[in-house]
């Protein structure tokens, strides 16, 4: 071989041993959370969503991808007060993953951050999402209770009184029976049946005389 041909065989190995090392190359995973994680930890909040939104566009079928989610949902919530993006966060995780560990929780958090911000509509699809989809979770009672409150809340008296009612057909020895019968009283007010408010009532009051 000439030494012209082995020169330019020399600049061709080159040029291909500099370009892998060019070429971009991902960083792993946890790589990716673990700075998240000290993000948070130096309540570097934005920066730290930023790094677990990184992660899921580079891995966007990774097994943790629930787990991100609620986590950057909770962030927006807890840390940032941002109801907003928190809800988007909730949203494709209960979407995109409804029965998975991570959006039973996601329901339940979105659910509370809703009706703490008075939207009652969407804090009642968040608990009536986690009976629909985990129907063997405990204190099933108590999402159905949630489930009426919201339809109180928002002025759907009778319907609202009608699933507390269901409650305490379904299992009258339900712990928060006294709750229960309490709001079917109020709603009786609201629809303004007196007569049968009072009587609920007064079950109440005889049956938990310490509530």
């Amino acid at each position: 071989m000439s030494r012209g041909k082995i020169f330019i065989l020399f600049l061709l190995l080159a040029a291909i041993g500099l370009g892998f090392y060019l070429v971009p190359r991902n960083r792993p995973f946890e790589s990716y959370t673990q700075r998240a994680i000290e993000a948070f930890q130096l309540k570097e909040f934005e920066r730290s969503i930023e790094l677990y939104l990184k992660a899921l566009k580079l891995f966007p079928n990774h097994p943790k991808t629930p787990q991100l989610l609620l986590t950057i949902g909770d962030t927006y919530n807890f840390s940032l007060n941002n109801p907003e993006k928190a809800g988007k966060a909730y949203e494709m995780l209960t979407q995109g993953f409804a029965k998975s560990p991570e959006a039973r929780i996601g329901f339940e958090h979105a659910g509370e951050m809703f009706e703490k911000i008075e939207d009652y509509q969407k804090a009642l699809l968040a608990y009536q999402g986690i009976l629909d989809n985990f129907p063997e979770a405990p204190n099933q009672d108590l999402w159905r209770y949630r489930v009426a409150m919201m339809a109180i809340k928002m002025k759907k008296f009778e319907p609202g009184r009608r699933s507390l009612m269901a409650i305490i057909d379904k299992n009258p020895e339900t712990p928060i029976a006294d709750q229960v019968l309490l709001q079917i009283g109020n709603a009786f007010f609201m629809e303004g049946a007196t007569r049968h408010a009072v009587e609920v009532l007064n079950v109440a009051a005889q049956k938990f005389p310490e509530s």
